[in-house]
């Protein structure tokens, strides 16, 4: 198993398991932005979208610091996962 501070994999011998991308799925943005963005209310809404990218740690990607995944996997006999 090979493993780093952002993803690690998980191998056997007909498949791989990739660990978790870093984004949180599970997040409802209406639950948290309270206004539809319109010509007249960006910075509010802007405010509100901010609070909620930096509470789910997803500064990365609006920074650059977190990489897109790979578009696709392939899988090999031996386990190895090449993209």
């Amino acid at each position: 198993m090979a493993s780093s501070a952002s993803s690690s994999t998980t191998a056997s011998s007909s498949f791989v398991i990739a660990a978790k991308y870093p984004y949180p799925s599970m997040v409802n943005v209406a639950n948290f932005v309270s206004i539809k963005l319109s010509h007249k209310n960006y910075l509010l809404w802007k405010t509100q979208m901010l609070g909620l990218i930096e509470s789910q740690n997803m500064m990365g990607f609006i920074e650059g610091q977190i990489s897109k995944p790979t578009s696709t996997i392939e899988i090999v006999e031996n386990g190895e996962a090449r993209s």
